[in-house]
Order: structure tokens, then C-alpha cells, then sequence
């Protein structure tokens, strides 16, 4: 994201993955039950449950849900489930070429995260009208932090109707 400054254009970048909220709106949102809290924390999608609705969509107020048209269920973030199973991390955080990703357990407080916590200025980005308490952390100057939107809670169905169609 560009934005104008004082001597020009300054670039930002914050990606938009799902933020594995400790109250998460997706979950309330699900009429199904597909989407949870995790053991771990993590917020996750059980595909065999999942009816594609959309609810979880709009009821995100970060933007981390989508329609997956090849599954024809919602599709998100999930940290790389099957890498860490595998005593793995995320491939985000293996390919990140400046390290900026950091994943770990924030209740393990000799965790590399928690340490970067107790250290660092961090932000979080919240809702001003929905804090689901987020557990993505940014470093402090991260911008912008605008980006969430309003959740529609509970809601009728936004799933588009090409998204059932076959090819």
C-alpha cells in the first residue's frame, strides 16, 4: 500500500492473513460449527462440516476468509497445519526473507514471540467497533492500521451463486 508523505511515497506492507483471534467472529458467524478455536488457539475450518455460506466471509472484520471455488467451502490461514504436525512452522515464516514473521506459543513465555513481546513495541490491528483480540502482532510503525472492516453478524447467506456452478 502507497501512501502520499511529506517527500513522497511511502510503502507499507502488512499482510492480511487470518489473526487467530482469542474472540474470533468467523466462529460466531458459522451456522454450522465448521469453524473453532482450536486447542492451540488457532482458529480452523473443518472442511467436512463446512457448507460454504460465506457467513464466516463477512463476519471476518480482517479480510482472512475467501470462497475456495476449487473446495467449494471457505478457505483461510491456518498457520500451515499439516507443517506442524510435522514439528514444522508456517512456510510463511520459513520463507520470510527479512525474518519478519515470528510464530510461536505466546503462553510459553521463553518462546522466541513471547521474548520479542516482553522487548518490543508491537501493535496490534483491532476493530475499533468489533476487538476480537487478535493474536497477530505487527512491529510498532506498522501502517496502516485502518484496514479491518465491519463484520455482518449473523447473516443470511453471501455465498455467490456462480460459486456452486461445476465447470
Amino acid at each position: 500500500m502507497a501512501q502520499a508523505g511529506g517527500r513522497g511515497i511511502k510503502l507499507h506492507f502488512q499482510p492480511g492473513n487470518c489473526l487467530q483471534c482469542d474472540e474470533p467472529s468467523c466462529v460466531a458467524a458459522c451456522p454450522v460449527g465448521a469453524t473453532f478455536k482450536y486447542k492451540d488457539g488457532r482458529v480452523l475450518i473443518d472442511p467436512s462440516i463446512c457448507i460454504g455460506c460465506g457467513n464466516c466471509v463477512t463476519g471476518c472484520p480482517y479480510g482472512a476468509r475467501y470462497l475456495n471455488p476449487d473446495k467449494h467451502i471457505v478457505d483461510k490461514c491456518d498457520f500451515c497445519q499439516r507443517r506442524l504436525e510435522q514439528g514444522l512452522e508456517p512456510a510463511c515464516v520459513v520463507t520470510c526473507p527479512t525474518r519478519a514473521r515470528i510464530f510461536g506459543d505466546l503462553n510459553n513465555p521463553l518462546s522466541e514471540i513471547s521474548q520479542l513481546l516482553k522487548r518490543e513495541k508491537v501493535v496490534r490491528v483491532i476493530n475499533q467497533k468489533v476487538d476480537t483480540k487478535p493474536n497477530v502482532f505487527y512491529r510498532k510503525g506498522t501502517a496502516p492500521l485502518t484496514w479491518p472492516v465491519e463484520p455482518t453478524l449473523p447473516g443470511s447467506i453471501h455465498m455467490p451463486l456462480a460459486f456452486w456452478k461445476k465447470k
